[in-house]
């Protein structure tokens, strides 16, 4: 009998460990903050520029907001000086959106109903389990693993979709520090700084003879722990 090692490797970079520390995640260039029971989305300038429109004041839209009259206006300027364009007329007290404002208000809403749905779909990821995993794993391996694993993940986690990828481990060593992957399973430890593996279990193998083989005159029999040895040089 021999052991073989199973292992499986993940690629963890400092960048992805200061994110998870930090409980904030970049995701389709949206950046999300994770906080216990939800997620947030910073869509703060079109909400804040909207309600502007919305209550033809600054007055109005900073009390609707719960923040100061001044913090508002200081707000909306900044938005103005960074887009290089008025998105609103002072006229008479009120807010009236310019040509450009009215735009960028239809965009804003738009992107205010789109935000709510993606907030809400981020919501099942972090809380249902909903996702992805790139597996890879070695070819010959493939049959006996892959099989009992996706029926184990569509019963533990039916909202994760997993693909597989079939090849060598050198093969799938590069795709894992290309970011192509997302975990590996391997016959061995893998030595890379930004890799990590861990171990899983050892697989026990077997060799079938016929009884009158004459190698089989060399088994070494252990007494204290009642196993049997042969040597593989001797075959």
């Amino acid at each position: 009998m021999n052991n073989s090692i199973n292992s499986l490797a993940m690629r963890e970079s400092r960048a992805e460990l200061k994110k998870r520390k930090d409980n904030v995640k970049i995701i389709g260039g949206w950046r999300i903050r994770i906080r216990e029971g939800g997620v947030d989305v910073n869509l703060r300038e079109q909400e804040y520029i909207c309600a502007v429109a919305r209550c033809r004041s600054i007055t109005k839209a900073a009390m609707e907001l719960n923040v100061t009259q001044a913090a508002l206006s200081l707000f909306v300027q900044n938005v103005e000086k960074r887009l290089g364009v008025a998105l609103f007329e002072r006229y008479k007290k009120e807010m009236i959106p310019t040509q450009v404002g009215e735009v960028y208000i239809e965009y804003a809403r738009r992107i205010l109903t789109e935000g709510e749905a993606f907030e809400e779909w981020l919501r099942d990821y972090f809380q249902k389990g909903k996702g992805r995993i790139r597996f890879g794993i070695n070819s010959k391996r493939s049959p006996l693993i892959v099989p009992q694993l996706l029926l184990k993940m569509r019963e533990l986690y039916p909202g994760v979709e997993v693909s597989v990828k079939e090849s060598d481990t050198l093969q799938l060593s590069a795709m894992l520090q290309n970011d192509e992957l997302d975990c590996i399973y391997s016959y061995e430890k893998i030595q890379n700084k930004v890799i990590h593996s861990e171990f899983l279990n050892y697989d026990r193998v077997g060799l079938i003879l016929s009884s009158d083989y004459p190698v089989l005159k060399n088994i070494h029999y252990d007494r204290k722990d009642k196993n049997k040895s042969l040597d593989l040089q001797d075959l």
